[in-house]
């Protein structure tokens, strides 16, 4: 009898007769078609994740929805501001305004950051560990790079920074376009992430949906920019919804995972010789 950590804890179909292999070892093949289980599920595969990674992707990808909600708030109420030159909100002085909406951003990309930081928590036997490493170098320099423009943008103006101006214009020009560059790799370095993720999860059609919509998400971005602004918006919203997506079936599968526990737990149960 193989032991409780070598079974299958989720209750998957046989890829070539649909029996279910929920408590069948690992290591063995389908008790009614004889295909080897590991063809079912490869190991490292999403499928085999514990419930605690499970929830930490699915928690982290919450956070990334949040934090792309911070920024495309903090984009609109900048431009709205500065193209129409209506007043600050609460009546507050112009540079105190810039402040807050420097920070408001460094704090927004630092949520975004945060978040896609958890979905990519390391995993013992995954294979997506180079894609992994691009999402948090990307996720981590965009952040900086960020943070560095929008507080650069507010430090120009104090006059006690007036004799460094040249240079400090230079490092936000830079850094402004470093932040574009990190911005676009981690996009695409995201969205093949989960699109990678999703065939782990064997839904071939989240995964048909993840690869149609990085590009249709990076055109809303960028050439959506001159439709009345509202292209970031169409494309914020695009990314949510694909967040929302891959965390709605991270938690079926924690679901599954639970009640496959207590179904192991159970038959563990009724296996027991009764006591004298």
């Amino acid at each position: 009898m193989a032991s409780q950590d070598e079974l299958l804890h989720v209750d998957i179909a046989c890829v070539s007769c649909g029996y279910r292999l929920l408590g069948e070892p690992l290591s063995g093949r389908c008790p009614v078609c004889d295909t080897p289980i590991e063809k079912t599920v490869r190991r490292g595969s999403l499928l085999l994740a514990s419930i605690d990674y499970l929830t930490t992707a699915r928690n982290g990808l919450r956070v990334v929805q949040v934090g792309m909600f911070l920024q495309i708030a903090i984009f609109y109420v900048a431009t709205g501001i500065k193209g129409v030159a209506v007043k600050t909100p609460f009546s507050l002085p112009p540079a105190v305004f810039e402040v807050v909406l420097a920070v408001s951003g460094v704090v927004a990309a630092l949520v975004t950051a945060h978040g896609w930081w958890m979905f990519t928590e390391p995993r013992d036997g995954s294979k997506l560990a180079p894609g992994r490493r691009v999402v948090r170098s990307a996720v981590f320099a965009h952040a900086v790079f960020t943070g560095v423009t929008l507080l650069g943008q507010w430090l120009i103006v104090l006059p006690a920074v007036a004799q460094w101006q040249g240079p400090m214009q230079v490092v936000i020009v830079l850094s402004s376009f470093a932040a574009v560059v990190t911005l676009c790799v981690q996009h695409f370095a995201v969205m093949t992430f989960m699109g990678h993720a999703s065939k782990e999860l064997r839904d071939s059609a989240l995964a048909r949906i993840v690869r149609g919509r990085t590009w249709a998400i990076a055109l809303w971005a960028t050439v959506g920019m001159v439709v009345c602004l509202v292209g970031p918006l169409v494309a914020v919203l695009l990314y949510v919804d694909t967040a929302e997506r891959v965390r709605a079936r991270l938690r079926q599968l924690i679901e599954a995972h639970v009640t496959a526990d207590l179904a192991l737990q159970f038959d563990e149960i009724e296996d027991q010789p009764p006591t004298a």
